[in-house]
């Protein structure tokens, strides 16, 4: 029992003494009769008064002895607390102890510490389970961008793995307070929060190496770097482009029971092909392998390239120009790695010298020309494949007055037709994009066209009038 407690059981039981002693001394003054049998019963409640502060003493100094205090602990006074059924004995001198019955007392040592009350047990992360929709395992992909990501899914997908997408790493670190996920597969370099720091914090949280594993992965093959992370308690790491039968086997080894489903044979082209495209410039055959062999997706992730980094074909000079260096390596690297995953060979080399040595050192002109080539052959040729979706190339040509004047109608027009008459305004839009192609408007469209082919609403009403407003800029 805690020293608060044992206080208040002693005064508690001295007081009850005193009054005792005190009725006592009341009979005796009142009347003179049986005076011997009260003056017998006071010496005996003396007697005890003595006795149990002595021994109360003797606790006392044992418990400051032990470290701990003689204030009675703020919930000792709480109001309705209840005592133990039973409270521990109290170590006295075997002269002094008075035995209940013929057995013999327990006499602690002197030097024993009363027992104090073990410290909780920190809690284990909380992993609320979810619906695993059939799936074996859950992943969670930690991709800064969106592309990389489909890619993965693709994959992971097709071997019977469910899939969580995050798009840095705090956005994993707060998914894994709330899924129940298998495995981690983080991304080295992410805006913020990177892969690294991810890593630390997750590990931070109580999960280690072998109950959740992390898969890095990163296009640096750096041995010092990737030490950085297997010290930080990543288990492996993975090299960007992410190589499908690579991916497997890693998992395999990593997964709990393994894979739960395994695939037959070795990626390919299916559903069909589309236009010949020069290998240096899009190896197709590399980029459907890249995502199982998934034609639909590919031609679709093609698409949202030129939507997403259409504009990299002039944003990289202007970066340069204003000295904004690091952002310019930021760009450089999300670039190389999208293209790739995608087969763009000659552009992922170029990119990739360009990262290199930036931000310390821009990179030359010749080389920076080079890079503008063959982002400019790249988007081309995705537009020479005909996809279902139209794609206008950013650029600085200009719209005639008459062009500019139908644009605007159409686009004022949209919102208000985009619910009841959507096919309509689709075919319409597209129509659009061969006028815009090679503009600064390219961009806007393409973006455009995106939301309205997924009915994204709120990126239609959010887009129009900033296109409306620099169509009606250049009037």
């Amino acid at each position: 029992m805690p020293i608060g407690k044992m206080t208040r059981v002693f005064l508690l039981l001295q007081l009850l003494l005193l009054l005792a002693a005190a009725g006592c001394l009341t009979q005796m003054d009142e009347t003179s009769k049986d005076m011997d049998v009260w003056k017998a019963a006071c010496m005996t409640i003396l007697a005890l008064l003595a006795l149990s502060g002595g021994a109360f003493a003797r606790l006392f100094a044992k418990g400051a002895a032990s470290g701990q205090t003689g204030t009675m602990p703020a919930d000792a006074v709480d109001e309705g607390e209840k005592l133990p059924t039973a409270a521990p004995e109290v170590p006295l001198p075997a002269e002094e102890a008075v035995a209940a019955d013929s057995s013999p007392v327990q006499v602690a040592p002197t030097e024993a510490p009363i027992p104090t009350e073990a410290p909780p047990e920190p809690e284990s992360p909380k992993r609320s389970p979810k619906a695993n929709d059939g799936y074996g395992h859950t992943v969670l992909v930690t991709d800064d961008n969106d592309i990389n990501r489909e890619i993965l899914k693709e994959l992971l997908e097709q071997v019977g793995v469910r899939v969580v997408e995050a798009g840095n790493g705090q956005e994993a670190v707060d998914i894994l307070r709330e899924w129940d996920i298998t495995l981690v597969i983080m991304d080295v370099e992410m805006p913020v929060m990177d892969g690294l720091e991810a890593t630390r914090q997750i590990r931070g949280m109580g999960y280690t190496p072998r109950d959740m594993p992390i898969l890095a992965m990163t296009g640096n093959t750096d041995t010092g770097a990737r030490m950085d992370g297997m010290g930080l308690g990543m288990n492996e790491y993975l090299t960007k482009p992410v190589d499908p039968k690579i991916l497997y086997e890693v998992l395999d080894r990593w997964l709990p029971g393994g894979l739960a489903a395994k695939r037959a044979g070795t990626p390919g082209a299916s559903d069909g092909g589309s236009a010949s495209v020069p290998r240096d410039i899009i190896n197709q055959d590399a980029g459907l392998a890249a995502i199982g062999g998934n034609r639909k997706l590919y031609d679709s992730l093609l698409t949202r390239f030129a939507v997403h980094y259409g504009q990299g074909l002039s944003e990289m000079r202007d970066l340069l120009d204003k000295g904004e260096f690091a952002v310019a390596s930021r760009l450089a690297h999300t670039i190389k790695g999208v293209a790739a995953n995608l087969g763009m060979r000659r552009l992922t080399e170029l990119t990739k010298t360009m990262e290199a040595s930036l931000p310390e050192v821009p990179p030359d002109e010749t080389l920076l020309a080079d890079y503008e080539r063959a982002m400019s052959d790249v988007l081309d040729h995705i537009k020479s494949l005909n996809l279902t979706t139209r794609i206008a190339v950013p650029g600085s040509g200009e719209l005639s007055p008459e062009q500019r004047g139908e644009l605007l109608v159409f686009l004022r027009s949209v919102a208000r037709r985009v619910e009841t008459d959507w096919g309509t305004v689709q075919s319409e839009l597209e129509s659009h994009m061969a006028s815009v192609d090679r503009t600064p408007y390219a961009e806007g469209m393409d973006q455009l066209m995106a939301s309205v082919n997924d009915f994204d609403l709120a990126g239609i009403n959010r887009q129009i009038p900033e296109l409306c407003r620099r169509l009606e800029e250049a009037a």
